[in-house]
């Protein structure tokens, strides 16, 4: 995904979000920056709870792995490190790892609820074996409560 807003817009129409809440862009802004995700994007009213974000690639080159830097924003109330609070990398159906920030450490609000505090830029790296021509990427959801702990994608990159 792109920093230029009209391209983050344009690349945001490649992925899919498993139940939108109430039918909002699959898009929000805080902090004047662009989201895949954010403020009440994903799940329902009740839970966020294996909902997730998902890009489908097609014809891809051949390569043996994936390289892959994400850039999460983790907005609101998670619980400190150890709690039940954390997501999912998927790539075809294959779980990469259980990711969690300490929601202690959270620095401030950024997106204008002052009681909660959000932390941006949390990146995840990796490298994987792969060598299918198509793939199937997920961040699965397993948070606890949508009102107030909430998941923002801004950059995905992956090197096949």
């Amino acid at each position: 995904m792109e920093t230029n807003n009209i391209d983050f817009e344009s690349e945001a129409t490649y992925w899919n979000v498993t139940a939108m809440n109430n039918n909002a862009s699959i898009f929000s802004q805080c902090a004047g920056t662009y989201l895949i995700g954010g403020s009440h994007r994903l799940g329902n009213a009740t839970s966020q709870m294996d909902h997730y974000f998902q890009r489908n690639y097609t014809d891809l080159p051949s390569h043996s792995m994936i390289r892959y830097t994400i850039t999460f924003w983790a907005l609101g109330r998670w619980r400190e490190l150890g709690a039940d609070d954390y997501f999912q990398l998927s790539f075809n159906s294959q779980i990469v790892d259980n990711l969690t920030v300490n929601g202690a450490d959270f620095p401030g609000d950024l997106c204008g609820s002052f009681s909660l505090k959000d932390l941006r830029d949390f990146k995840v790296f990796g490298i994987l074996s792969h060598n299918a021509l198509k793939l199937d990427f997920r961040v699965i959801s397993k948070l606890t409560q949508p009102s107030n702990r909430l998941l923002g994608l801004r950059e995905v990159n992956l090197i096949f």
